[in-house]
C-alpha cells in the first residue's frame, strides 16, 4: 500500500489546528503585582500599565481568526511542499512555483480594539525558525513561520520587502528575489500591521494600493492591519483593485458588554492587582463597558487613571472610582471619544452614508451579520438612557448634595428637635449619599426605564 510522504513544512503547524491548543498557547497572564499602595505613584502605574498591556485573553472573536490564519497557513504548505523532490525542483527552477498572486486578508476595527495584539498572539502561537532535511548530497534548508513588517508614516511600497530581501532594489526586482526567498525558506504567511500610518499624503491611496499587491504578488497567505479609515480610502479606488484587496475582511468587534469574553477578561485584569481592583468584574462589567464603549484600549487607561485616584487616596478601585475616572480631566479626551461612539451607536444606520459622516472613522465600512451588533449596542443604548436620567437627576441638585452623593463631604446633621418660626416642632434630618443615590435609581427604573 502506498503511503504518502511526510510533509515536514506542515507537520509544524499540526498541533496548532485545535482550538483549544491555540487558547492556551495565545494566553498571557502575567504575574499578580504586590505592593502598588505603598509605591511611588508613577513606579506603581508604570508597573500597572505594563502589566495590564501583556495580559492577554483571547476572546471566542480572537480565537475565530486566529483558527483561520493558521488553517491558511496549514493549508499553504500542504499543497505547496508536496515533497522534497518537488521542493528542490521549485528552488532550483527559474521561477518560484508560489502562486502568482495571493489575495490579502484584511483585519479591521476601531482603534485600540487590539488588532495589533491579536498579531502578536499569532506570532506567539507559531514555531521558531528552524532547519528542515531535505535528502542526502543537501544541506539543511531554512525554514521561517512568518514574516511581519509594521508600517510607518513614511514607508514606500518597496520598504514591505527590503527587510526580507537583503537590500534595496526597484520594485519589481524585489518580488521576483522574495517569492524565491519565500518559497526557499517555506514563509507560509506575511503579517503587515498599521497600514492606515502610511495615509498622511495626498498619493496615500496610490501608495497603499502598491505596497498591498506588491506583497501579494509574493504569492504566499498574506493578511493586513488596518483601522476603518483605510478601508474607506481603499473603496475609492478602481472596482479591479477592490476586488483584489478588499474580498476578504475580518472585522475586530468590541465585546458584548454582557458576554463570557468581556467578563473573563475583566477577572483576568483583576487577578494583576488584587489588593487594588476591587470592582465586580460581572455585576460592574456593563457599567464598565459604558465607560469605555468596550473598546480595550480605552479601557486600559481608565483603569489606569482610576488607580491614580485610588492610590492618592490609598483605597481600592472600585466601580465608584471608575466612574470618577470617566469624569475626571485626565480621561476627557477619551470620553470625547467613547461619547461619540456611543452616539453612533444610538443613530439610525440610514442616515450615514460614506463620507458625509463628521467621523466616518468610527463607522464600520463594510457590512456585518444580522444582530452582529445588536449585542454590542443595545446595552451601550441602555447606558446613554441612564445616563441621561442621571444627568437629569444631578441638574436639580445643590452643590452641597451632588458634592454628598459623591462622597466628597459628609451629611450635615440639624437638631432634632429644631423649633420653626411658626412654633410646632418638627424633625428635620439631611438626605443620606444612600438616600440619594436610591432616589437615582428609582428615577432611572421608573421614569426613564431603558
Amino acid at each position: 500500500m502506498k503511503t504518502t510522504p511526510p510533509n515536514p513544512w506542515a507537520a509544524r503547524f499540526e498541533h496548532l489546528l485545535e482550538r483549544e491548543v491555540i487558547r492556551l498557547r495565545s494566553t498571557v497572564n502575567p504575574e499578580p503585582l504586590k505592593g502598588l499602595m505603598q509605591m511611588n505613584v508613577e513606579v506603581a502605574c508604570r508597573k500597572l500599565e505594563g502589566a495590564l498591556e501583556e495580559l492577554f485573553y483571547p476572546s471566542g472573536q480572537c480565537l475565530d481568526m486566529l483558527e483561520k490564519w493558521v488553517g491558511m497557513i496549514y493549508a499553504h504548505c500542504l499543497t505547496i511542499y508536496l515533497d522534497n523532490k518537488k521542493y528542490l525542483q521549485g528552488i532550483n527552477d527559474k521561477l518560484s512555483p508560489l502562486p502568482s498572486f495571493s489575495p490579502p486578508v484584511c483585519l479591521t476595527g476601531l482603534p485600540g480594539t487590539g488588532k495589533t495584539e491579536l498579531f502578536k498572539a499569532l506570532l506567539r502561537l507559531l514555531p521558531v525558525p528552524s532547519e528542515i532535511e531535505v535528502g542526502s548530497g543537501y544541506n539543511p534548508m531554512p525554514c521561517q513561520s512568518y514574516w511581519y513588517f509594521t508600517i510607518n508614516a513614511s514607508a514606500a511600497p518597496s520598504d514591505l520587502l527590503i527587510p526580507f530581501c537583503g537590500g534595496k532594489d526597484i520594485l519589481k526586482n524585489l518580488v521576483i528575489t522574495g517569492r524565491k526567498l519565500a518559497f526557499l525558506n517555506g514563509v507560509p504567511i506575511f503579517i503587515a500591521d498599521e497600514l492606515q500610518h502610511a495615509t498622511a499624503s495626498s498619493t496615500a491611496n496610490t501608495r497603499i494600493t502598491q505596497m498591498l499587491l506588491s506583497v501579494g504578488y509574493l504569492g504566499i497567505p498574506f493578511v493586513f492591519g488596518a483601522n476603518y479609515s483605510l478601508i474607506y480610502r481603499l473603496m475609492q479606488r478602481p472596482d479591479e483593485d477592490q476586488q483584489r484587496l478588499l474580498a476578504n475582511i475580518d472585522v475586530l468587534l468590541p465585546d458584548d458588554p454582557e458576554s463570557e469574553d468581556w467578563i473573563e477578561m475583566l477577572t483576568a485584569q483583576k487577578r494583576i492587582a488584587p489588593d487594588v481592583f476591587a470592582f465586580d468584574p460581572k455585576k460592574d462589567g456593563s457599567a464598565i463597558h459604558g465607560y469605555c464603549a468596550g473598546i480595550k484600549r480605552e479601557e486600559k487607561y481608565l483603569l489606569l487613571t482610576g488607580f491614580r485616584i485610588a492610590h492618592k487616596r490609598k483605597t481600592k478601585v472600585t466601580l465608584d472610582v471608575l466612574r470618577e475616572a470617566y469624569l475626571s480631566s485626565q480621561y476627557s479626551p477619551h470620553r470625547s471619544r467613547v461619547e461619540m461612539l456611543l452616539s453612533i451607536a444610538l443613530e439610525p444606520a440610514q442616515t450615514f452614508r460614506l463620507g458625509q459622516h463628521e467621523r466616518s472613522d468610527l463607522r464600520c465600512p463594510v457590512a456585518l451579520p444580522e444582530g452582529a451588533l445588536a449585542k454590542i449596542t443595545l446595552p451601550m443604548k441602555r447606558h446613554r438612557k441612564a445616563k441621561v436620567a442621571e444627568n437629569m437627576l444631578e441638574s436639580s441638585m445643590t452643590p452641597e448634595e451632588l458634592a454628598l452623593i459623591r462622597g466628597d463631604i459628609q451629611p450635615s446633621r440639624k437638631p432634632v428637635n429644631e423649633k420653626p418660626k411658626g412654633g410646632v416642632a418638627r424633625r428635620t434630618r439631611a438626605d443620606s449619599a444612600e438616600d440619594l443615590k436610591e432616589n437615582a435609581n428609582w428615577y432611572k427604573k421608573k421614569i426613564l426605564r431603558p
